[in-house]
């Protein structure tokens, strides 16, 4: 096997995510799969301060494209209290 033939099986991804969440706001949440073998299912999960799951969302993504996981939700400020 050649170094060439190892490097297909790693995959390549990026994940945009806000650096702070507020309550009042939309949050969107973006991957980039840039190179995988198959097809990537993403799952993005946001946590309440009592670690319940106040949203959640999936999406399947091609390798090679982008694409939204959970898109301009408004946060409410129950989930989040403070």
């Amino acid at each position: 096997m050649k170094i060439a033939d190892v490097s297909l099986f790693f995959s390549t991804y990026t994940v945009y995510i806000p650096k702070l969440i507020r309550p009042g706001f939309d949050v969107s949440i973006t991957a980039s799969i840039l190179s995988a073998p198959n097809t990537v299912v993403v799952t993005a999960r946001l946590l309440s301060t009592d670690n319940a799951t106040a949203l959640q969302a999936s999406s399947t993504i091609n390798p090679g494209k982008s694409t939204f996981v959970l898109k301009y939700y408004q946060i409410i400020r129950k989930w989040f209290p403070g």
